[in-house]
Protein backbone atom coordinates (compact mmCIF):
# COMPACT_ATOMS: atom_id res chain seq x y z
CA UNK A 1 0.00 0.00 0.00
CA UNK A 2 1.53 3.34 -1.03
CA UNK A 3 2.35 5.93 1.63
CA UNK A 4 0.43 9.19 1.64
CA UNK A 5 3.12 11.24 -0.16
CA UNK A 6 3.25 8.59 -2.93
CA UNK A 7 -0.47 8.50 -3.62
CA UNK A 8 -1.75 9.69 -7.03
CA UNK A 9 -2.49 13.41 -7.35
CA UNK A 10 -6.21 12.71 -7.91
CA UNK A 11 -6.45 10.86 -4.60
CA UNK A 12 -4.51 13.53 -2.72
CA UNK A 13 -6.75 16.24 -4.17
CA UNK A 14 -9.84 14.39 -2.96
CA UNK A 15 -8.31 14.05 0.51
CA UNK A 16 -7.39 17.72 0.67
CA UNK A 17 -10.88 18.80 -0.40
CA UNK A 18 -12.31 16.96 2.60
CA UNK A 19 -9.80 18.48 5.06
CA UNK A 20 -10.14 21.64 7.06
CA UNK A 21 -7.28 24.12 7.28
CA UNK A 22 -5.92 22.50 10.45
CA UNK A 23 -5.54 19.15 8.71
CA UNK A 24 -4.06 20.71 5.58
CA UNK A 25 -1.40 22.50 7.59
CA UNK A 26 -0.62 19.32 9.51
CA UNK A 27 -0.23 17.34 6.29
CA UNK A 28 1.97 20.05 4.86
CA UNK A 29 4.51 19.50 7.64
CA UNK A 30 4.75 15.71 7.10
CA UNK A 31 7.32 15.72 4.30
CA UNK A 32 8.89 17.90 1.66
CA UNK A 33 6.93 16.11 -1.09
CA UNK A 34 3.58 16.82 0.57
CA UNK A 35 4.75 20.35 1.37
CA UNK A 36 5.42 21.03 -2.32
CA UNK A 37 2.25 19.28 -3.53
CA UNK A 38 -0.07 21.09 -1.12
CA UNK A 39 1.45 24.45 -2.02
CA UNK A 40 0.30 23.86 -5.59
CA UNK A 41 -3.17 22.37 -5.15
CA UNK A 42 -4.48 23.58 -1.77
CA UNK A 43 -8.25 24.24 -2.13
CA UNK A 44 -9.76 27.69 -1.70
CA UNK A 45 -9.98 28.88 1.90
CA UNK A 46 -12.26 31.45 3.44
CA UNK A 47 -10.88 33.66 6.20
CA UNK A 48 -12.31 36.97 7.33
CA UNK A 49 -9.66 37.86 9.92
CA UNK A 50 -5.89 37.42 9.91
CA UNK A 51 -3.72 38.47 12.85
CA UNK A 52 0.07 38.40 13.04
CA UNK A 53 1.65 38.63 16.48
CA UNK A 54 5.38 39.33 16.45
CA UNK A 55 7.15 38.45 19.68
CA UNK A 56 10.84 38.45 20.48
CA UNK A 57 11.18 34.67 20.30
CA UNK A 58 8.35 33.62 18.00
CA UNK A 59 5.70 34.67 15.48
CA UNK A 60 2.05 33.70 15.80
CA UNK A 61 -0.42 33.52 12.95
CA UNK A 62 -4.09 33.65 13.95
CA UNK A 63 -6.72 32.87 11.32
CA UNK A 64 -10.46 33.00 11.78
CA UNK A 65 -13.83 32.96 10.11
CA UNK A 66 -17.35 32.33 11.34
CA UNK A 67 -16.63 28.66 12.04
CA UNK A 68 -13.15 28.47 13.58
CA UNK A 69 -10.11 30.20 15.04
CA UNK A 70 -6.70 28.74 14.21
CA UNK A 71 -3.39 29.66 15.85
CA UNK A 72 0.00 28.64 14.43
CA UNK A 73 3.23 29.39 16.27
CA UNK A 74 6.62 29.66 14.55
CA UNK A 75 9.90 29.80 16.45
CA UNK A 76 13.57 29.03 16.12
CA UNK A 77 14.37 25.47 17.12
CA UNK A 78 17.15 24.80 19.63
CA UNK A 79 18.92 22.98 16.85
CA UNK A 80 19.41 24.29 13.34
CA UNK A 81 15.80 24.50 12.24
CA UNK A 82 12.27 25.79 12.69
CA UNK A 83 9.61 24.66 15.15
CA UNK A 84 5.98 25.00 14.04
CA UNK A 85 3.33 24.42 16.70
CA UNK A 86 -0.15 23.78 15.41
CA UNK A 87 -3.19 21.84 16.61
CA UNK A 88 -1.38 20.92 19.87
CA UNK A 89 1.40 19.32 17.86
CA UNK A 90 4.93 20.63 17.33
CA UNK A 91 6.76 19.91 14.07
CA UNK A 92 10.49 20.45 13.61
CA UNK A 93 11.65 21.44 10.14
CA UNK A 94 15.40 20.88 9.95
CA UNK A 95 17.62 23.54 8.43
CA UNK A 96 14.69 25.93 7.91
CA UNK A 97 14.39 29.53 9.07
CA UNK A 98 11.22 30.14 11.08
CA UNK A 99 10.74 33.62 9.58
CA UNK A 100 10.91 32.24 6.03
CA UNK A 101 8.51 29.39 6.84
CA UNK A 102 6.04 31.83 8.38
CA UNK A 103 6.22 34.13 5.32
CA UNK A 104 5.67 31.17 2.97
CA UNK A 105 2.63 29.99 4.94
CA UNK A 106 1.12 33.47 4.98
CA UNK A 107 1.73 33.80 1.25
CA UNK A 108 0.07 30.46 0.64
CA UNK A 109 -2.99 31.39 2.69
CA UNK A 110 -3.41 34.68 0.85
CA UNK A 111 -2.77 33.04 -2.51
CA UNK A 112 -5.56 30.49 -1.96
CA UNK A 113 -7.98 32.82 -0.21
CA UNK A 114 -11.28 32.48 -2.06
CA UNK A 115 -11.72 35.28 -4.62
CA UNK A 116 -15.30 35.64 -3.36
CA UNK A 117 -14.12 36.32 0.20
CA UNK A 118 -12.73 39.71 1.20
CA UNK A 119 -10.79 39.87 4.45
CA UNK A 120 -12.49 42.14 6.95
CA UNK A 121 -9.37 42.82 9.06
CA UNK A 122 -5.63 42.24 8.68
CA UNK A 123 -4.01 42.93 12.06
CA UNK A 124 -0.22 43.22 12.44
CA UNK A 125 1.00 43.42 16.04
CA UNK A 126 4.30 43.60 17.88
CA UNK A 127 4.07 42.39 21.49
CA UNK A 128 6.02 43.13 24.67
CA UNK A 129 8.80 41.05 26.13
CA UNK A 130 7.23 38.15 28.01
CA UNK A 131 10.04 38.29 30.60
CA UNK A 132 9.47 41.98 31.27
CA UNK A 133 8.50 41.48 34.90
CA UNK A 134 11.60 39.36 35.51
CA UNK A 135 13.78 42.08 34.08
CA UNK A 136 11.93 44.70 36.10
CA UNK A 137 12.77 42.83 39.32
CA UNK A 138 16.41 42.94 38.23
CA UNK A 139 16.21 46.75 38.70
CA UNK A 140 17.76 47.52 35.35
CA UNK A 141 17.22 51.08 34.22
CA UNK A 142 14.18 52.06 32.15
CA UNK A 143 16.41 53.54 29.44
CA UNK A 144 18.41 50.32 29.16
CA UNK A 145 15.26 48.21 28.91
CA UNK A 146 13.83 50.51 26.26
CA UNK A 147 16.94 50.16 24.11
CA UNK A 148 16.93 46.36 24.51
CA UNK A 149 13.27 46.06 23.49
CA UNK A 150 13.62 48.35 20.49
CA UNK A 151 16.82 46.70 19.24
CA UNK A 152 15.58 43.13 19.64
CA UNK A 153 12.25 43.94 18.05
CA UNK A 154 13.94 45.61 15.10
CA UNK A 155 16.25 42.61 14.60
CA UNK A 156 13.11 40.50 14.10
CA UNK A 157 10.89 42.99 12.30
CA UNK A 158 13.32 43.94 9.54
CA UNK A 159 13.86 40.42 8.12
CA UNK A 160 10.22 39.51 8.76
CA UNK A 161 8.86 42.44 6.74
CA UNK A 162 11.49 41.73 4.08
CA UNK A 163 10.38 38.10 3.76
CA UNK A 164 6.68 39.03 3.64
CA UNK A 165 7.35 41.62 0.93
CA UNK A 166 9.38 39.08 -1.04
CA UNK A 167 6.82 36.26 -0.86
CA UNK A 168 3.62 38.27 -1.40
CA UNK A 169 3.04 40.34 -4.53
CA UNK A 170 2.11 44.01 -4.18
CA UNK A 171 -1.62 44.84 -4.30
CA UNK A 172 -2.54 41.15 -3.91
CA UNK A 173 -4.38 41.30 -0.58
CA UNK A 174 -8.11 42.06 -0.73
CA UNK A 175 -8.97 43.45 2.69
CA UNK A 176 -11.19 46.19 4.09
CA UNK A 177 -9.18 47.19 7.17
CA UNK A 178 -5.51 47.19 8.15
CA UNK A 179 -4.65 47.50 11.85
CA UNK A 180 -1.15 47.86 13.26
CA UNK A 181 -0.14 47.74 16.93
CA UNK A 182 3.40 48.52 17.99
CA UNK A 183 4.57 48.63 14.36
CA UNK A 184 6.59 51.60 13.15
CA UNK A 185 5.36 53.31 9.95
CA UNK A 186 8.48 52.32 7.99
CA UNK A 187 7.35 48.69 8.36
CA UNK A 188 3.65 49.50 8.00
CA UNK A 189 4.47 51.11 4.65
CA UNK A 190 5.95 47.85 3.34
CA UNK A 191 2.89 45.89 4.51
CA UNK A 192 0.48 48.50 3.13
CA UNK A 193 1.90 48.03 -0.37
CA UNK A 194 0.54 44.47 -0.41
CA UNK A 195 -3.10 45.64 -0.19
CA UNK A 196 -5.34 46.34 -3.14
CA UNK A 197 -6.06 50.10 -3.45
CA UNK A 198 -9.75 50.90 -3.35
CA UNK A 199 -10.67 47.67 -1.53
CA UNK A 200 -8.79 48.85 1.57
CA UNK A 201 -11.13 51.33 3.27
CA UNK A 202 -9.81 51.69 6.83
CA UNK A 203 -6.27 52.20 8.13
CA UNK A 204 -5.84 52.01 11.92
CA UNK A 205 -2.42 52.84 13.31
CA UNK A 206 -2.01 52.27 17.05
CA UNK A 207 0.95 53.38 19.15
CA UNK A 208 4.23 52.18 17.58
CA UNK A 209 5.78 52.48 21.09
CA UNK A 210 3.72 49.56 22.33
CA UNK A 211 6.22 48.54 24.99
CA UNK A 212 5.11 48.45 28.63
CA UNK A 213 8.39 50.08 29.57
CA UNK A 214 7.68 53.08 27.38
CA UNK A 215 4.09 53.31 28.54
CA UNK A 216 5.33 53.80 32.10
CA UNK A 217 4.14 57.01 33.73
CA UNK A 218 7.66 58.43 33.56
CA UNK A 219 7.64 58.24 29.77
CA UNK A 220 5.66 61.35 28.90
CA UNK A 221 7.56 63.56 26.44
CA UNK A 222 5.67 64.31 23.21
CA UNK A 223 8.98 64.27 21.36
CA UNK A 224 9.60 60.69 22.55
CA UNK A 225 6.41 59.64 20.75
CA UNK A 226 7.03 61.58 17.54
CA UNK A 227 7.33 59.19 14.57
CA UNK A 228 7.83 59.98 10.90
CA UNK A 229 5.47 58.29 8.45
CA UNK A 230 8.24 57.68 5.92
CA UNK A 231 6.15 58.91 2.98
CA UNK A 232 3.39 56.36 3.62
CA UNK A 233 0.82 58.94 2.51
CA UNK A 234 2.19 58.80 -1.08
CA UNK A 235 0.93 55.23 -1.55
CA UNK A 236 -2.28 54.70 -3.52
CA UNK A 237 -3.54 52.45 -0.73
CA UNK A 238 -3.34 55.43 1.65
CA UNK A 239 -4.82 57.91 -0.82
CA UNK A 240 -7.82 55.73 -1.69
CA UNK A 241 -8.65 54.68 1.88
CA UNK A 242 -11.66 56.41 3.39
CA UNK A 243 -10.75 56.41 7.08
CA UNK A 244 -7.63 56.77 9.17
CA UNK A 245 -7.82 56.09 12.91
CA UNK A 246 -5.21 56.45 15.63
CA UNK A 247 -5.87 56.95 19.35
CA UNK A 248 -2.65 58.94 19.69
CA UNK A 249 -1.85 61.24 16.78
CA UNK A 250 1.42 62.27 18.36
CA UNK A 251 2.79 59.27 16.47
CA UNK A 252 1.80 60.82 13.14
CA UNK A 253 2.16 64.55 13.51
CA UNK A 254 5.72 65.17 12.34
CA UNK A 255 5.13 63.85 8.85
CA UNK A 256 1.48 63.55 7.90
CA UNK A 257 0.21 66.98 8.96
CA UNK A 258 2.56 69.05 6.77
CA UNK A 259 1.39 66.90 3.85
CA UNK A 260 -2.30 67.80 4.30
CA UNK A 261 -3.97 71.12 3.52
CA UNK A 262 -6.88 70.92 5.93
CA UNK A 263 -10.19 72.58 5.09
CA UNK A 264 -12.33 71.47 8.04
CA UNK A 265 -12.14 70.11 11.57
CA UNK A 266 -15.08 68.54 13.37
CA UNK A 267 -15.42 67.41 16.99
CA UNK A 268 -18.41 65.16 17.71
CA UNK A 269 -19.32 64.15 21.26
CA UNK A 270 -21.88 61.65 22.48
CA UNK A 271 -22.46 59.66 25.66
CA UNK A 272 -19.90 56.97 24.76
CA UNK A 273 -17.11 58.60 22.78
CA UNK A 274 -15.64 61.65 21.13
CA UNK A 275 -14.58 61.82 17.52
CA UNK A 276 -12.11 64.22 15.88
CA UNK A 277 -12.33 64.52 12.10
CA UNK A 278 -9.82 66.49 10.05
CA UNK A 279 -10.32 66.64 6.32
CA UNK A 280 -9.78 68.26 2.97
CA UNK A 281 -11.50 67.43 -0.35
CA UNK A 282 -9.12 64.49 -0.88
CA UNK A 283 -8.66 62.98 2.58
CA UNK A 284 -10.71 62.31 5.67
CA UNK A 285 -8.93 61.41 8.92
CA UNK A 286 -11.13 60.20 11.79
CA UNK A 287 -9.82 59.63 15.31
CA UNK A 288 -12.15 58.10 17.90
CA UNK A 289 -11.69 58.50 21.65
CA UNK A 290 -13.74 56.02 23.66
CA UNK A 291 -15.03 57.05 27.07
CA UNK A 292 -13.32 53.97 28.47
CA UNK A 293 -9.89 55.34 27.48
CA UNK A 294 -7.72 57.07 30.04
CA UNK A 295 -8.49 60.80 29.83
CA UNK A 296 -9.93 60.88 26.27
CA UNK A 297 -10.69 64.62 26.48
CA UNK A 298 -7.06 65.48 27.19
CA UNK A 299 -5.87 63.21 24.38
CA UNK A 300 -8.25 64.85 21.91
CA UNK A 301 -7.17 68.33 23.02
CA UNK A 302 -3.49 67.38 22.60
CA UNK A 303 -4.15 66.08 19.10
CA UNK A 304 -6.14 69.18 18.18
CA UNK A 305 -3.34 71.41 19.47
CA UNK A 306 -0.84 69.63 17.24
CA UNK A 307 -3.11 69.98 14.21
CA UNK A 308 -3.35 73.70 14.90
CA UNK A 309 0.42 73.90 15.28
CA UNK A 310 1.06 72.30 11.89
CA UNK A 311 -1.80 73.97 10.06
CA UNK A 312 -0.93 75.49 6.70
CA UNK A 313 -1.12 79.27 6.26
CA UNK A 314 -4.31 78.97 4.21
CA UNK A 315 -7.31 79.22 6.58
CA UNK A 316 -9.58 76.30 7.31
CA UNK A 317 -13.08 76.67 5.92
CA UNK A 318 -14.88 75.50 9.05
CA UNK A 319 -14.41 74.12 12.56
CA UNK A 320 -17.47 72.42 14.05
CA UNK A 321 -18.29 71.21 17.57
CA UNK A 322 -21.36 68.99 17.95
CA UNK A 323 -23.12 67.14 20.74
CA UNK A 324 -25.04 64.09 19.52
CA UNK A 325 -28.02 62.81 21.49
CA UNK A 326 -28.21 59.21 22.63
CA UNK A 327 -30.41 57.10 20.40
CA UNK A 328 -32.94 55.81 22.90
CA UNK A 329 -35.46 53.22 21.79
CA UNK A 330 -39.00 54.37 22.47
CA UNK A 331 -42.16 52.33 22.46
CA UNK A 332 -44.88 54.82 21.68
CA UNK A 333 -45.16 58.46 22.81
CA UNK A 334 -43.66 59.56 26.12
CA UNK A 335 -45.68 61.12 28.91
CA UNK A 336 -44.40 64.16 30.81
CA UNK A 337 -42.73 62.11 33.55
CA UNK A 338 -40.95 59.91 31.03
CA UNK A 339 -39.77 62.96 29.12
CA UNK A 340 -38.42 64.49 32.31
CA UNK A 341 -36.52 61.30 33.17
CA UNK A 342 -35.12 61.07 29.67
CA UNK A 343 -33.98 64.69 29.75
CA UNK A 344 -32.31 64.17 33.13
CA UNK A 345 -30.52 61.11 31.79
CA UNK A 346 -29.34 63.01 28.73
CA UNK A 347 -28.17 65.92 30.88
CA UNK A 348 -26.07 63.65 33.11
CA UNK A 349 -24.55 61.84 30.13
CA UNK A 350 -23.83 65.12 28.42
CA UNK A 351 -22.18 66.69 31.45
CA UNK A 352 -19.92 63.66 31.98
CA UNK A 353 -18.51 64.10 28.47
CA UNK A 354 -18.69 67.82 27.73
CA UNK A 355 -17.30 69.18 31.02
CA UNK A 356 -13.93 67.36 30.76
CA UNK A 357 -13.67 68.32 27.09
CA UNK A 358 -14.28 72.00 27.87
CA UNK A 359 -11.63 71.86 30.59
CA UNK A 360 -9.13 70.18 28.25
CA UNK A 361 -9.74 72.69 25.44
CA UNK A 362 -9.32 75.53 27.94
CA UNK A 363 -5.78 74.31 28.70
CA UNK A 364 -4.64 74.80 25.08
CA UNK A 365 -2.57 77.97 24.96
CA UNK A 366 -0.40 79.82 22.52
CA UNK A 367 -2.14 78.43 19.43
CA UNK A 368 -4.14 80.34 16.85
CA UNK A 369 -6.75 78.42 14.88
CA UNK A 370 -6.76 79.91 11.39
CA UNK A 371 -10.40 79.37 10.38
CA UNK A 372 -13.19 81.25 8.62
CA UNK A 373 -16.29 79.64 10.17
CA UNK A 374 -16.97 78.34 13.68
CA UNK A 375 -20.16 76.28 14.00
CA UNK A 376 -21.76 74.49 16.95
CA UNK A 377 -24.76 72.20 17.26
CA UNK A 378 -26.19 71.12 20.59
CA UNK A 379 -23.46 73.09 22.39
CA UNK A 380 -23.94 75.95 24.84
CA UNK A 381 -21.98 79.22 24.47
CA UNK A 382 -19.89 78.59 27.61
CA UNK A 383 -18.89 75.24 26.13
CA UNK A 384 -17.74 76.72 22.84
CA UNK A 385 -15.90 79.58 24.55
CA UNK A 386 -12.51 77.76 24.78
CA UNK A 387 -12.70 76.84 21.10
CA UNK A 388 -13.67 80.38 20.15
CA UNK A 389 -10.65 81.69 22.06
CA UNK A 390 -8.38 79.58 19.83
CA UNK A 391 -9.73 81.17 16.65
CA UNK A 392 -7.68 83.95 15.14
CA UNK A 393 -9.51 87.32 15.38
CA UNK A 394 -9.98 88.87 11.96
CA UNK A 395 -9.69 85.56 10.13
CA UNK A 396 -12.81 84.19 11.82
CA UNK A 397 -15.55 85.57 9.59
CA UNK A 398 -18.68 83.68 10.61
CA UNK A 399 -20.07 82.37 13.94
CA UNK A 400 -22.92 79.85 13.87
CA UNK A 401 -24.49 78.71 17.15
CA UNK A 402 -27.32 76.21 16.65
CA UNK A 403 -29.78 74.60 19.09
CA UNK A 404 -27.97 74.23 22.44
CA UNK A 405 -31.11 72.47 23.71
CA UNK A 406 -30.70 69.78 21.09
CA UNK A 407 -32.98 66.97 22.19
CA UNK A 408 -35.53 64.77 20.49
CA UNK A 409 -37.83 65.26 23.50
CA UNK A 410 -38.35 69.03 23.11
CA UNK A 411 -38.86 71.39 20.18
CA UNK A 412 -38.14 75.07 19.93
CA UNK A 413 -41.68 76.12 19.03
CA UNK A 414 -43.67 74.19 21.65
CA UNK A 415 -42.70 75.89 24.90
CA UNK A 416 -45.22 77.79 26.98
CA UNK A 417 -42.46 80.18 27.96
CA UNK A 418 -39.67 81.42 25.64
CA UNK A 419 -37.57 81.77 28.79
CA UNK A 420 -37.14 77.98 28.59
CA UNK A 421 -34.88 78.56 25.61
CA UNK A 422 -33.03 81.65 26.80
CA UNK A 423 -29.29 80.93 26.82
CA UNK A 424 -26.68 83.16 28.39
CA UNK A 425 -23.87 84.01 25.97
CA UNK A 426 -21.38 83.86 28.86
CA UNK A 427 -19.74 87.08 27.66
CA UNK A 428 -18.49 85.59 24.39
CA UNK A 429 -19.80 88.83 22.89
CA UNK A 430 -16.91 90.61 24.64
CA UNK A 431 -14.23 88.55 22.87
CA UNK A 432 -12.25 89.98 19.96
CA UNK A 433 -13.15 86.96 17.83
CA UNK A 434 -16.82 87.95 18.18
CA UNK A 435 -16.22 91.65 17.68
CA UNK A 436 -14.21 91.17 14.49
CA UNK A 437 -16.47 88.52 12.91
CA UNK A 438 -18.79 89.68 10.11
CA UNK A 439 -21.60 87.11 10.10
CA UNK A 440 -23.69 85.71 12.96
CA UNK A 441 -26.33 82.99 12.98
CA UNK A 442 -27.91 81.96 16.29
CA UNK A 443 -30.84 79.59 15.85
CA UNK A 444 -32.78 77.31 18.18
CA UNK A 445 -32.41 79.48 21.29
CA UNK A 446 -33.12 83.00 22.58
CA UNK A 447 -30.63 85.64 23.56
CA UNK A 448 -31.64 86.84 27.05
CA UNK A 449 -32.63 90.49 27.72
CA UNK A 450 -29.36 91.35 29.50
CA UNK A 451 -27.45 91.02 26.20
CA UNK A 452 -27.77 94.40 24.51
CA UNK A 453 -28.58 94.48 20.79
CA UNK A 454 -25.38 96.47 20.36
CA UNK A 455 -23.51 93.19 20.84
CA UNK A 456 -24.50 92.09 17.34
CA UNK A 457 -25.01 95.46 15.65
CA UNK A 458 -21.53 95.31 14.05
CA UNK A 459 -22.30 92.16 12.04
CA UNK A 460 -22.85 92.58 8.30
CA UNK A 461 -25.11 89.53 8.05
CA UNK A 462 -27.05 87.63 10.64
CA UNK A 463 -30.06 85.91 12.15
CA UNK A 464 -30.83 85.88 15.87
CA UNK A 465 -33.73 85.07 18.20
CA UNK A 466 -34.19 87.25 21.27
CA UNK A 467 -36.20 86.90 24.45
CA UNK A 468 -37.33 90.52 24.47
CA UNK A 469 -37.12 93.50 22.13
CA UNK A 470 -38.02 97.18 22.40
CA UNK A 471 -38.75 99.93 19.92
CA UNK A 472 -35.52 101.63 21.03
CA UNK A 473 -33.62 98.43 20.14
CA UNK A 474 -35.06 98.43 16.62
CA UNK A 475 -34.30 102.13 16.17
CA UNK A 476 -30.72 101.63 17.39
CA UNK A 477 -30.10 98.76 14.95
CA UNK A 478 -31.58 100.70 12.04
CA UNK A 479 -29.36 103.72 12.71
CA UNK A 480 -26.28 101.50 13.07
CA UNK A 481 -26.89 99.37 9.98
CA UNK A 482 -27.59 102.32 7.69
CA UNK A 483 -24.22 103.81 8.59
CA UNK A 484 -22.32 100.55 8.02
CA UNK A 485 -20.73 100.68 4.54
CA UNK A 486 -20.72 96.89 3.95
CA UNK A 487 -23.96 95.92 5.66
CA UNK A 488 -25.98 93.25 3.84
CA UNK A 489 -28.93 91.91 5.89
CA UNK A 490 -29.97 91.07 9.45
CA UNK A 491 -33.07 89.34 10.84
CA UNK A 492 -34.11 89.49 14.48
CA UNK A 493 -37.07 87.48 15.85
CA UNK A 494 -38.96 87.02 19.08
CA UNK A 495 -39.71 83.26 18.96
CA UNK A 496 -43.17 81.81 18.76
CA UNK A 497 -44.65 80.36 21.92
CA UNK A 498 -48.04 79.17 23.10
CA UNK A 499 -48.58 82.38 25.03
CA UNK A 500 -48.56 85.40 22.70
CA UNK A 501 -49.66 87.88 25.35
CA UNK A 502 -46.27 89.57 25.57
CA UNK A 503 -46.13 90.07 21.81
CA UNK A 504 -49.63 91.52 21.64
CA UNK A 505 -48.80 94.09 24.31
CA UNK A 506 -46.72 96.12 21.81
CA UNK A 507 -48.27 97.86 18.82
CA UNK A 508 -45.06 97.75 16.81
CA UNK A 509 -46.35 99.70 13.81
CA UNK A 510 -47.67 102.61 15.84
CA UNK A 511 -44.64 102.76 18.10
CA UNK A 512 -42.13 102.58 15.24
CA UNK A 513 -43.96 105.32 13.32
CA UNK A 514 -43.67 107.51 16.40
CA UNK A 515 -40.00 106.69 16.83
CA UNK A 516 -38.93 107.29 13.26
CA UNK A 517 -41.28 110.26 12.71
CA UNK A 518 -39.99 111.96 9.55
CA UNK A 519 -36.60 110.18 9.51
CA UNK A 520 -38.07 107.18 7.69
CA UNK A 521 -40.46 106.59 4.80
CA UNK A 522 -43.27 104.26 5.91
CA UNK A 523 -45.36 101.97 3.70
CA UNK A 524 -47.40 98.78 4.07
CA UNK A 525 -49.16 96.01 2.20
CA UNK A 526 -51.59 93.39 3.45
CA UNK A 527 -49.06 91.50 5.59
CA UNK A 528 -45.93 93.63 5.96
CA UNK A 529 -44.92 97.09 7.12
CA UNK A 530 -41.82 98.81 5.69
CA UNK A 531 -39.71 101.76 6.72
CA UNK A 532 -36.87 103.14 4.59
CA UNK A 533 -34.09 104.88 6.49
CA UNK A 534 -31.52 106.85 4.52
CA UNK A 535 -27.97 108.03 4.99
CA UNK A 536 -25.91 110.06 2.49
CA UNK A 537 -24.42 106.80 1.10
CA UNK A 538 -27.27 104.25 1.14
CA UNK A 539 -30.87 103.38 1.97
CA UNK A 540 -31.89 100.72 4.49
CA UNK A 541 -35.24 98.96 4.45
CA UNK A 542 -36.75 97.70 7.71
CA UNK A 543 -39.57 95.21 7.19
CA UNK A 544 -41.82 94.08 10.04
CA UNK A 545 -43.49 90.67 9.66
CA UNK A 546 -46.48 90.22 11.99
CA UNK A 547 -46.23 89.36 14.80
CA UNK A 548 -42.60 89.02 15.75
CA UNK A 549 -39.91 89.35 13.04
CA UNK A 550 -37.85 92.36 11.90
CA UNK A 551 -35.73 92.20 8.77
CA UNK A 552 -33.08 94.78 7.82
CA UNK A 553 -31.80 94.85 4.22
CA UNK A 554 -30.00 97.28 1.94
CA UNK A 555 -32.50 98.90 -0.44
CA UNK A 556 -31.28 98.97 -4.01
CA UNK A 557 -32.27 102.18 -5.79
Amino acid sequence: MPSLPNMPALVLNRILNDCDIRAIFSLRKVSRDLYAFIDEVIPCIHFTYIQIEVRIHDIRLILSNDQAIITIRYQHSDGNGCAVEFNDTKHILDKENFIEIFAKDLSLILKHQSPKTVLEVFSFQCWDHEDWYERQRGQRSWDCLSVIDNDETECLMKPLVGQISEKIAEQQVKCRALETYGIFPRHTKSILKLFRPGTLKHIKIYDPHRIRIENNEGYTSDEDYSVELDGIYDLEQWKQAEELMSPDLRNLIDDVIPAIHLTRIKIEVDAKAMCLTVANPQENIIIKYEKSMENPSKTLANDLELFIKFQKSQPLTIVKLEWRDSDYEQEGPLDDNAKELMLEMECNERQSMMDPLVDALSEISGSALNVKILETLGVFPWEVKPLLKLCRPGTLNCIRLFSPHKSKFVTFDCSDDPEDYSVDLDEIQEMEQWKQAKELNMLGFCVPPQVHVGSYAHFLKGTVFVRKLTVDDIFYLAQTFVESPNFDFFTITIPRCKNYSELSEVDWVTELNKKFETSAEASQDSDNHDWVIRSPERALRLRYYTPNTFNFTVKKE
